[in-house]
């Protein structure tokens, strides 16, 4: 009876052990595969170009600035880690690809190149849909009208958003691209005050400090074309968010209600805006220019899906990537739309 017994209890100490190997066999299989943990909380590592010093971009910067966005990650149990990246939009891609950022607020142009090259992005959310852009001609290069650009010399910054919207422009003005000359460069300021061009294709805000600057005058902007324009995306490491879903809808929650805070209070906006080389004062004579419309999040949903086809179709015409994407497989609205849910909207 005791050997039995005893074998009872081996036999109930057995059961229990692969009860337990089991249950950790469980808690391993739904553990998250990505993500890097600070104290136990989810450590977000966002990625931005250098852009005056200023940790993040656009209306996404407006959302940290005003305590939105940790407010909101915070809620998740989750903390913001802010990386300003030198190298541009190339950098950015660099750091996604080393495994360094989970979410990065960049241009559609370099974001185009990192999904065409293999790097694992889904773009979640929309800081900025609208980049103004401008024609900006020189004081003495004698062009008036947009029928004065043939047969003169324009610098655009190619393979980027400028060239996005000088080719815009150019179609849809019906101009002969093989009457002008074009530059590629974006030493735009010293181009135009040696006047070796007539012209560029430039930022708003570019364009309204030359003007301060007495380089000449904006021929043209891009307030009556917004599809001439390209995009600041939110984008995020796929495995990351597809294991912490709650983190796309709380950056797009963030988006959502610094938006509604920059129609509130305008000036938190030109405050996001603003650095040392941009002041307050140009970024509110931007914004007055455009009313603020590209700052809408809903953009994911409605304009977006085909301003950024518009890009890729471009770049691919144009031979900067190797191949074609389809836009609305890139995007993930969902984060966007549970975004909408959770907050009343």
């Amino acid at each position: 009876m005791k050997r039995n017994g005893v074998i009872q209890k081996l036999v109930l100490a057995l059961v229990g052990i692969l009860i337990l190997a089991s249950l950790g066999a469980c808690g391993k299989a739904d553990s998250k595969k990505t993500g890097v943990y600070k104290d136990g909380k989810l450590v977000v590592r966002f990625g931005t170009p250098n852009n005056g010093g200023k940790p993040l971009f656009e209306l996404l910067e407006v959302a940290l600035e005003q305590g939105i966005l940790d407010e909101e990650l915070e809620a998740i149990g989750a903390v913001g880690e802010y990386n300003i990246i030198d190298a541009a939009g190339p950098g950015v891609n660099e750091a996604f690809a080393a495994g360094n950022i989970d979410l990065a607020v960049y241009g559609d142009f370099p974001a185009t190149s990192a999904k065409v090259n293999g790097i694992d992005t889904t773009i979640i959310g929309v800081a900025n849909a609208i980049q103004a852009q401008a024609i900006f001609v020189g004081t003495n290069s004698g062009i008036e009208s947009i029928e004065d650009l043939e047969g003169k010399t324009v610098a655009v910054g190619l393979g980027t958003n400028y060239q996005f919207f000088w080719e815009n422009f150019v179609n849809g003005e019906g101009l002969d691209l093989n009457k002008i000359s074009v530059v590629n460069s974006f030493d735009y300021s010293t181009l135009l005050a040696t006047e070796d061009v007539d012209a560029a294709s430039i930022g708003l805000v570019q364009a309204i400090y030359f003007e301060a600057q007495g380089l000449g005058h904006t021929l043209v902007d891009s307030t009556s074309h917004p599809d001439w324009t390209t995009q600041f995306l939110v984008a995020a490491y796929t495995p990351f968010i597809q294991d912490h879903p709650e983190v796309g809808v709380a950056v797009n929650k963030a988006l959502i209600r610094a938006y509604d805070l920059i129609h509130e209070d305008p000036t938190t906006l030109y405050q996001a805006g603003s650095s040392d080389n941009i002041p307050v004062e140009l970024v509110a004579a931007v914004n007055q220019i455009t009313k603020m419309e590209g700052y809408d999040p809903s953009f994911i949903v409605g304009a977006t899906p085909d301003k950024l086809q518009a890009v890729i179709d471009l770049m691919y015409a144009d031979g900067l990537i190797s191949k074609s994407i389809v836009a609305k497989d890139w995007i993930d609205a969902q984060y966007y739309e549970k975004a909408v849910k959770e907050l009343g909207k």
